[in-house]
């Protein structure tokens, strides 16, 4: 961790914010994430902003977790903060919601955009 410390408000930062940057950033390539969301068939979430990677997490620091066994949080946002990618190709714009998972040291292990409907699901579950 010496070589690699953690830099909170980075998103670049993989100790900090997991693989939110490399999976879900401006930078991942649409088809890349087209390809994902068909192979694994769940949906996709991209970051129109990557400092939202930040913002999420922060928002999320005193909320309680829901899901069954994972460290589940939800930031919601009053505006656009990204899309998703759905297996059957098509895309979903201007979602405000981000799911956060986080590890039990608090760290992210991810964070992604998700559609309001898969957000009812997951509380649902």
């Amino acid at each position: 961790m010496e070589n690699n410390p953690i830099q909170w408000g980075n998103p670049a930062s993989r100790p900090a914010y997991g693989h939110s940057q490399s999976r879900h950033s401006t930078r991942t390539r649409p088809q890349k994430l087209i390809d994902r969301a068909r192979g694994i068939s769940e949906p996709q979430g991209q970051f129109y902003d990557d400092m939202i990677i930040v913002e999420a997490e922060r928002m999320t620091r005193e909320q309680p977790t829901f899901g069954q066994g994972d460290n589940l949080h939800l930031a919601e946002f009053n505006k656009p903060i990204g899309r998703v990618y759905h297996p059957d190709g098509s895309v979903t714009e201007n979602v405000t919601k981000v799911l956060v998972v986080k590890r039990p040291d608090s760290t992210v292990k991810t964070s992604y955009p998700i559609t309001d409907e898969y957000a009812q699901n997951l509380l649902n579950q």
